[in-house]
């Protein structure tokens, strides 16, 4: 069985989670640029995933401006579908290459 795509781990994580970093996310995740990876859900997938810039504070007490992302409670729903449409996908192709 092959690795989930990324945009399957992208909306893994987003529907795991309240909200998200740019930066936590493509570290977790793997990806290279998480906003690229927004733009394609939005772009393949018809998911708007929301963003804005908030003032958070790391663990030193210092505080840095991040961009947050995160699935408003409506969009939750079909990101979910996308998901298991995503996933299906990817094991028809498993299955179609194994024979």
């Amino acid at each position: 069985m092959s690795r989930p795509t990324v945009l399957e781990r992208a909306l893994h994580h987003l529907l795991e989670v309240e909200s998200t970093t740019g930066q936590y996310a493509s570290r977790v995740l793997e990806v290279g640029h998480w906003n690229t990876v927004v733009s394609d859900l939005k772009r393949r997938c018809g998911i708007q995933v929301r963003s804005e810039w908030r003032r958070l504070t790391n663990r030193h007490g210092q505080e840095y401006n991040a961009k947050s992302y995160w699935l408003a409670p409506e969009d939750r729903g079909a990101a979910a579908e996308a998901l298991t449409q995503l996933e299906a996908r990817r094991l028809a192709r498993d299955d179609g290459g194994a024979s």
